[in-house]
């Protein structure tokens, strides 16, 4: 069978729309994996109330999406990244991409962990990611600037990131030879929108993981690609420096993996960087002239399994992910028993979680490592995980106003791994009462009036 672009684009579709339809069914009651999803379910559920924990978002379109019912977010956004792969493939043809260059690039995107999590997750990224591509797609028509424009400042106005589309437009002008002052429009625009957030909201966070662990999906990371991704970016990176006419390309790669150590998220933008330069390595390196053809097509299928299955690897990662199903009966029920004010004690990843379910506040989640206070908020955190005293946990829950503390089989392996340690140790204390508890969750409730005298 002869590959064509449109073969290549309908099975691409058809492999991310499988994959992402049997993740659904496969954790049907538990629709989204662990992470902001669960958080943007709360804030859609205080529109005309107060930010949790004081925190303000901005506006942002992704407000209106998670007043749907939760059943149909993750499949509206699986149609959402569906369309951003169709029209990844009109720019392709628009750029005379030859069959097999968009194989390569489409098959390395579609097996990305990170770009089917970003999907799936349903969160304010994927749609900003897919109104910058179809941005990208006007913007390389002829005679449609003003719809370019448009969907710039609606990705803009899902997430403040999709900034990152007036860099973007700059590079895309400069390498078709466009004029400048049809671009002058997007700076100005982009820049104003949400410039009062990017200013009173972001700081330098704190960096959580390491840079190899954030790049790479198989040690666990949901922003990374897999191992052979990354090898055919650098054989990717490398190709385009011999062309010495990409000193801008390669200044904005350094710069994006630098800033994206510190803000983790933006590695779901990125990834499509990854995946479009690992394209390029993955093509010439499948063109190679080969001695023995049969010995290449044998190196060819191992590499394109590899590829598969990172993205399998990931994908079963994703059905196993958490809320289980006892964490799910854990909050439930603390939705359901505890005050609307409450707030509760836990880890920083279980933050999202117990927001966006139980609709209840908590000491620290990942967003607020944007923060001012991240810093803080982190050392208070570990400090009373590690804290034997009574004393000094009082003051820690008072000064936070905690009414209840999460405590889960996960957590207990990963901070303490010892009943003698820690918080563990000073919930023995009756001030603290165990109110729920199932073989995976604990829920206690803390009561400073009971102390020991």
């Amino acid at each position: 069978m002869k590959l064509s672009n449109k073969l290549v684009c309908t099975v691409s579709l058809l492999i991310f729309l499988g994959l992402g339809l049997s993740l659904y069914f496969l954790r049907f009651g538990r629709f989204f994996p662990f992470g902001e999803s669960y958080y943007l379910l709360s804030v859609a559920g205080k529109l005309s109330g107060r930010d949790l924990v004081g925190r303000e978002l901005g506006f942002s379109l992704i407000r209106f999406v998670y007043l749907l019912p939760a059943e149909i977010i993750p499949i509206i956004s699986i149609v959402v990244g569906s369309f951003s792969f169709v029209f990844l493939y009109l720019v392709m043809r628009r750029l005379n991409y030859k069959p097999l260059r968009t194989f390569s690039t489409l098959f390395l995107m579609v097996c990305s962990p990170s770009i089917f999590f970003l999907f799936y997750s349903a969160t304010a990224h994927a749609f900003c990611v897919f109104f910058i591509i179809l941005g990208i797609y006007f913007q390389i028509s002829e005679r449609r600037m003003i719809y370019s424009v448009i969907c710039f400042l609606i990705g803009i106005l899902f997430s403040p990131v999709g900034i990152v589309s007036v860099p973007l437009s700059l590079f895309i002008y400069k390498e078709r030879g466009y004029g400048k002052r049809k671009y002058l429009l997007i700076i100005l625009l982009a820049f104003f929108v949400h410039l009062r957030y990017l200013i009173k909201n972001l700081t330098l966070p704190i960096v959580r993981s390491n840079a190899v662990k954030v790049v790479l999906s198989d040690l666990g990371s949901r922003t990374g690609n897999g191992f052979f991704c990354i090898v055919f970016f650098l054989m990717g990176l490398y190709f385009l420096w011999k062309q010495k006419k990409r000193v801008l390309l390669f200044s904005s790669i350094v710069l994006a993996f630098f800033v994206g150590f510190y803000f983790n998220f933006l590695f779901y933008y990125i990834s499509f960087l990854i995946c479009w330069i690992s394209g390029t390595g993955l093509y010439r390196f499948i063109k190679m002239r080969w001695t023995l053809k049969f010995f290449k097509r044998i190196v060819v299928g191992v590499v394109l399994f590899g590829i598969a299955f990172s993205m399998l690897t990931a994908f079963v990662g994703f059905v196993k992910s958490e809320p289980l199903q006892e964490q799910l009966d854990g909050l439930v029920w603390l939705g359901a028993h505890s005050g609307e004010d409450a707030v509760v004690l836990t880890d920083r990843e279980k933050g999202f979680m117990i927001e966006g379910v139980a609709n209840r506040a908590v000491v620290m989640d990942d967003l607020l490592l944007y923060t001012k206070d991240a810093r803080e908020r982190i050392d208070d955190l570990n400090a009373i995980f590690q804290s034997y005293s009574l004393r000094k946990t009082m003051a820690f829950l008072d000064e936070y106003n905690v009414s209840y503390i999460w405590v889960d089989r996960e957590m207990r392996e990963r901070i303490w791994n010892n009943e003698e340690k820690g918080l563990l140790f000073v919930l023995r204390n009756k001030i603290f009462k165990k109110e729920f508890e199932n073989p995976f969750v604990e829920i206690y409730s803390y009561n400073p009036e009971a102390v020991e005298q």
